[in-house]
């Protein structure tokens, strides 16, 4: 234990070496401790609510797709399906974090809230695939407003060192809305309309909207004008960055699937978008922008930098295995989806308490790099061990091999946020968030477009040892991604479907030794991390209301 000097000369026991003073932050010894009262709880289950939903939508509209699909004639519009719900998150999320500035959380949440129960009843109630997608879009955004200003609401009630453990138990509740989400989603398809899949959101949208109008009583700036909050706004910062994220998702989402990789209609929008994110970085230096959507003192230390990078590939990762693991349970070892499914439970029941305890164990020392550190080094053993399975192997070895990578996640997912707000100041607690939030929805969109790319190489050449032409054909197209299901290849016999199973997981483990490699960056990036010690006071404009929020004396 060494003491460490906060900014105000007063001096708190910790572990670690401050970096980066805030001159925001205010001192407190180890004796001072802040404690949660009855209000925290309500608004705290009221947030839960609401993430829970958004995890069980994410995960529960996977096996009605295909219904939804033939019902409403989507034809090969159905890659926006999904890819319109990250595209909306991702795009507004700056957006919603510097309004939640201006105008306050309370306002914010219930805006976002709002927009999440329109999408469900559009989406419900669609009449062709045209507003199912614009449901889909309003959705996606309300759907990522609702986990941004949830980190955001947590970040003014909470002290860093105790927020964590908080942010773990909602991301935890939010993983099992995740896990139960294919199974409801099969059960309703089976037994009512797809269009139960949102309906059933209206009524717990409606209790978590009453609850947070109710309960969400936080202060905001009330005397300064609507004119004045306004001139405040970062109107450029937002239209680049809005624009540049929407470029480059669409990008991604055409690559492969609707339009080859080197084609102008995938490099176009992907280098303007890149060009205008770097543009983006530029303007928000210049001495005009009074209120920069992403001020850039974010990163004045070597641990924000690293922690908002391996925010990417760990986010990038999660989805990288969300979507390949499938792969090999469907076409390698010719699993119906609902078993394939059941197959990758222990994944997701492992994630959760591991969130919990990673988190916990976070907010009781104060530390993260060495959580980091582990995190990447059992992901690494995962996807090495991942890398080894082959067409004909036991159950046990392919449901162990997801042990390590449930493990992994549950020691980065939810430790890296807390780890980026303690490196930010009190005021910049919202932007801090919103970036963090905006580059974890843009990696769910790399994590996916990266292996794909990986995934349609290696099973082009793999596929040249299958003896029937038109199955290679099928194969080396770019878009095998859709064939690789157990009735694609049970509609050919041996020795062809063997030859298909062996290509696929050809194809699956290369995407799994490639992902060792962006492993080991994350590996390596931990450990260049520098632990600071999180603050264990508040120090906030937008705390709760009636009373002063104070610290009580052990």
């Amino acid at each position: 234990m060494t003491a460490t000097d906060l900014p105000n000369g007063k001096s708190q026991e910790t572990g670690s070496e401050k970096e980066g003073g805030h001159p925001s932050t205010v001192g407190v010894t180890e004796k001072e401790e802040w404690k949660p009262d009855y209000r925290f709880w309500l608004i705290f289950v009221s947030l839960t609510i609401s993430c829970f939903l958004c995890g069980l939508e994410n995960s529960i509209i996977v096996t009605p797709l295909p219904f939804i699909v033939r019902d409403l004639n989507v034809g090969s519009s159905y890659v926006w399906v999904a890819n319109i719900h990250f595209l909306t998150g991702a795009a507004v999320l700056p957006v919603l974090g510097q309004l939640a500035n201006l105008f306050g959380r309370r306002h914010l949440t219930l805006f976002v809230l709002c927009l999440y129960t329109l999408g469900s009843g559009l989406c419900g109630g669609a009449i062709n695939a045209a507003m199912f997608l614009v449901g889909r879009a309003l959705q996606g955004a309300g759907g990522s407003g609702i986990l941004m200003i949830t980190e955001i609401i947590m970040a003014d009630l909470a002290p860093v060192k105790a927020r964590a453990a908080f942010i773990g138990m909602i991301m935890g509740i939010a993983g099992i809305g995740s896990i139960v989400g294919p199974s409801m989603g099969g059960a309703i398809v089976q037994n009512a309309s797809w269009r139960w899949v949102f309906y059933l959101n209206l009524p717990i949208c409606a209790i978590a909207i009453a609850a947070i109008f109710v309960f969400l009583r936080v202060k905001w700036n009330r005397s300064e004008t609507i004119a004045a909050k306004l001139a405040r706004f970062d109107w450029g910062g937002n239209l680049i960055m809005m624009a540049s994220t929407i470029s480059v998702t669409i990008a991604f989402t055409w690559a492969g699937s609707v339009y080859p990789w080197a084609s102008v209609e995938v490099l176009a929008p992907l280098i303007l978008g890149l060009v205008g994110l770097a543009a983006f970085l530029f303007y928000e230096t210049l001495p005009f922008v009074r209120e920069p959507l992403l001020p850039l003192r974010l990163f004045n230390n070597r641990t924000s930098i690293t922690i908002f990078i391996n925010t990417f590939l760990s986010n990038a990762l999660l989805y990288y295995t969300y979507f390949f693991i499938p792969v090999y349970y469907q076409a390698v070892l010719r699993s119906e989806p609902m078993r394939a499914a059941v197959l990758m439970l222990p994944l997701s029941l492992l994630c959760v308490p591991t969130i919990v305890l990673s988190t916990a164990v976070l907010s009781k020392y104060g530390r993260y790099k060495w959580l980091h550190v582990a995190g990447f080094a059992v992901w690494i053993v995962a996807f090495a061990a991942m890398s080894l399975l082959e067409v004909n192997d036991s159950p046990a070895k392919y449901i162990c091999v997801q042990i390590p990578g449930a493990l992994a996640v549950g020691l980065l997912i939810a430790t890296m946020l807390p780890a980026f707000q303690g490196a930010a100041a009190e005021e910049d607690q919202a932007a801090a968030t919103a970036s963090w939030t905006w580059i974890r929805a843009v990696s769910y969109v790399w994590g996916v477009s990266i292996a794909s790319v990986i995934f349609n190489k290696f099973l082009a050449s793999a596929a040249l040892q299958v003896e029937d032409p038109a199955v290679q054909a099928m194969l080396r197209d770019g878009g095998a991604f859709s064939l690789a299901t157990k009735s694609f290849v049970d509609q050919y016999q041996d020795p062809v479907r063997l030859q298909i199973q062996i290509a696929f997981n050809t194809a699956f483990k290369k995407v799994m030794q490639v992902a060792i490699a962006f492993t080991g960056l994350g590996f390596f990036m931990a450990l260049i991390e520098k632990d600071i010690a999180l603050r264990t006071e508040i120090e906030t404009e937008f705390g709760l209301e009636e009373r002063t929020m104070k610290l009580s004396n052990a």
